[in-house]
Parts: C-alpha cells; structure tokens; sequence
C-alpha cells in the first residue's frame, strides 16, 4: 500500500515524460500501467492520465489494452 501511494506521486512525472515519446508514447504508457496495476496505483488514475495524454478515442482503446494485460499480470504474479 505505501508503494502504491509513493508510486501514485509519480504519475504525473511519468505522464509528461510519456507524452514527450511521440510514437513510442503509446506502447510506453501501457507498459506503465500494467506496472501500476501490480504496486496498486489506482486504475482511475491511470485511465484518466491516458485519456488526457493520448485523446478520447484513442485513450480509451488503449486504457482497455493496458487494464486487461494489467489484470492477466496481476494474475499470473498471484498464480
């Protein structure tokens, strides 16, 4: 839990560097949620920061990607 609230401080560093990566932003910011689905960011958080960096649409399509890989991650380390 204190990892998750530590982690939870650096979204917005990790959002505006993700931002800056152009092409490569998109496969970055799921590989930083699927991270924050395991130390226990809050997936609101999470899905509004990719519904502000990447857009509507697209946000959304990849917020469904990176929740679902989150969940099958968040499994297999359970496993």
């Amino acid at each position: 839990m204190i990892l998750g609230r530590r982690a939870g401080g650096l979204v917005p560093v990790v959002a505006e560097r993700v931002a800056r990566m152009g092409a490569w932003g998109p496969i970055a910011f799921i590989g930083v949620y699927v991270v924050g689905d395991l130390v226990l960011i809050p997936g609101s958080v999470l899905s509004l920061a990719g519904g502000a960096l990447l857009g509507f649409i697209r946000g959304t399509l990849l917020v469904f990607v990176a929740s679902t890989l989150g969940a099958v991650a968040a499994f297999l380390v359970a496993w």
